[in-house]
Parts: C-alpha cells; sequence; structure tokens
C-alpha cells in the first residue's frame, strides 16, 4: 500500500525534493559569495551606509526576500498540489473502490497516503528553512534578521511557523479535496481557504502575549525602540489621562488641534496638553524575546487545526459510497 501511493505521488514528491535541492545548493552558494564578496564591514554592527554597501545590498537584499518569498509560499503550494488532488482525484476518478475493497480499512489507507505526501513535503520545507537560515545568519547586518523576528518574512519563515503551517495547509487541502470530490474545485477552495487562515495568523499575533507600553513626556515624541530594545515590534500609540486610561485617536486629534503654532514652544505645547487632560504619550509593543511564545501558540493551533482536518477527512471518507 505504501508503494502503490507512492507511485501516485511520485510526481509531487519528487518535485518537492528536487526544489528543495536547489534552493539549499543555492543558499550555500550565496553564502559564500556574501562573505566572499561583500565587504565585512558592511556585515556586522549596524547597518553601514557607504556606497560601496548600499550598492552590494540593494541586489543581495531582493534576493534574500525572494527566497523568504518562496518559503512563505511553499505550504500555500504544498495544500494546493499535493494536500487537495490527495484524495479529490481518486474520489473523480473512481479508483477509490478499489481501495476501499482491499482488506485494509478507509482510515489505514487515508493514513498512509497522507503520511507518504507529508514525509517529503516536510523534508523539504525544513530543508530549505535552514539552509536559508544558515545563510542569512551569516550575512549579518545584511540580512533580513536586521529587521527583528516580529518583520512580515522573518516570522513565517522562521521557528516552528514552516513546519506548522505546510501541515495545516497540507491537512486542509485534504478535507476540502475529500469534500469537494473535484480535483480543480478542491484546489481553488484550498487556496482561497488556506490563505484565510494566514491572514488571520497574521492579525491575531500580537493577541497571544501582552503587550508591553514605554511612555514619555506628551511633546517629546520618544523613541520606544530605545526603551524595548531591538527587534520590538509596534502595536499601538496614543495619550494618556491623568488617571492612566487611555485617549482614542480620533478624541486626541481633537484635543492636540490648536495646541501648537509657530510661536509655539515644547514647554507651552506641553502645558496646553496637559490643561486638556493629556499628561503622557505611550507606545505599546511587544518585545523581541516574546516571538517564541507565540510561535509555540500558533503552531499549537495548527497543529490543532491539522488534527481536526485530518479528523474531518476520514470521517467524510468512511462516508463515501
Amino acid at each position: 500500500m505504501i508503494w502503490l501511493a507512492w507511485r501516485l505521488q511520485r510526481a509531487q514528491t519528487w518535485t518537492l525534493l528536487g526544489l528543495a535541492v536547489v534552493v539549499v545548493a543555492a543558499a550555500l552558494v550565496l553564502r559564500g559569495m556574501t562573505l566572499s564578496q561583500v565587504d565585512p564591514s558592511c556585515l556586522v554592527g549596524n547597518i553601514n551606509y557607504s556606497t560601496s554597501c548600499t550598492r552590494e545590498w540593494g541586489s543581495l537584499g531582493a534576493v534574500m526576500t525572494y527566497f523568504q518569498l518562496l518559503l512563505v509560499a511553499m505550504p500555500f503550494a504544498i495544500g494546493l498540489f499535493c494536500g487537495a488532488p490527495l484524495f479529490a482525484r481518486e474520489l473523480e476518478q473512481g479508483t477509490h473502490v478499489l481501495a476501499f475493497t482491499q482488506s485494509v480499512s478507509r482510515t489505514r489507507w487515508m493514513l498512509v497516503k497522507a503520511a507518504v505526501a507529508v514525509a517529503p513535503a516536510l523534508l523539504s520545507v525544513l530543508a530549505m528553512q535552514v539552509a536559508l537560515s544558515y545563510w542569512f545568519r551569516a550575512a549579518g547586518s545584511f540580512g533580513p534578521y536586521r529587521y527583528g523576528p516580529w518583520s512580515e518574512f522573518n516570522f513565517p519563515t522562521s521557528h516552528l511557523a514552516p513546519a506548522a503551517f505546510t501541515l495545516a495547509g497540507l491537512a486542509v487541502g485534504m478535507l476540502i479535496g475529500a469534500i469537494a470530490k473535484k480535483a480543480l474545485l478542491a484546489m481553488v477552495l484550498t487556496i482561497g481557504l488556506f490563505l484565510a487562515v494566514w491572514l488571520a495568523a497574521l492579525g491575531t499575533r500580537e493577541l497571544y502575549v501582552a503587550t508591553e507600553r514605554v511612555t514619555y513626556d506628551v511633546h517629546s515624541g520618544g523613541d520606544y525602540q530605545e526603551q524595548a530594545g531591538p527587534g520590538a515590534e509596534y502595536v499601538d500609540s496614543g495619550y494618556l489621562r491623568a488617571d492612566g486610561s487611555t485617549v482614542t485617536h480620533l478624541e486626541s486629534t481633537t484635543l492636540t488641534n490648536g495646541c501648537g503654532g509657530p510661536d509655539a514652544t515644547r514647554d507651552s505645547v506641553n502645558a496646553c496638553y496637559n490643561d486638556r487632560g493629556l499628561v503622557a504619550g505611550y507606545y505599546d509593543y511587544l518585545p523581541a524575546a516574546k516571538a517564541e511564545t507565540v510561535h509555540l501558540i500558533e503552531a499549537a493551533l495548527l497543529l490543532a487545526l491539522a488534527a481536526a482536518c485530518v479528523a474531518g477527512t476520514a470521517r467524510t471518507l468512511r462516508r463515501v459510497a
């Protein structure tokens, strides 16, 4: 049964493994080029904005971003081309009838086919993740990691995120395929539903852990990153009243109107703000140290989704005539 499952999925498997080999090889070559061709002073400390560094960064930074985008897209592609057709194609062509007449149960048949799909998918994604991380760490201040763990490309390509999204994408595709029973329809529905899952994860990460706050004199502006530390993620900002309550953005715009002007000084503006009840400004942020906790929570939620989809697929296949 494993051999038959492999035969049916060999095109996807070889494509995934081949792509992983290409990406790993490219990452190793580009890492070597980064270390040998880029001035070492451009790779350490703060970004060196000299002419030579910025010229080299222009092309190198774009290449790094493209590779990150590829890794972000992998779970979508796996769900689309590996998960959605996995059972939909058999149900559409009627070949499931032969499998259902064998001595093995439908659930075991499903799990074997799923395992044969999961193994190369996870192996490919993890190999790509490790290779890109190896390259990006060597790139130092030239690399994307300088933006911190919360950046739009760093978070979904690090820690458990690639593996968790891959499992979720594959499981969502399997369930949609078992329900739709048409490969093309399943692929369209899978990409739409999994995109919704991805966007939901993107929009809720800041809810998993409590934000931290820094305050400052109302007109001094302040830089939250000086107190929050490197890699912190901005969440919100505004003004506080004397009792510590926050002022809505709309209300603060009304209250601060008229406090400035060409002759205004910092002291006069602060006095005006204070007279109107604005005693301090604040920044809410997520420190870099909390990124790991959010990764674990998000991975647990995605694995729960994957488990629910697998259970739903098994239940759907047991009801197929």
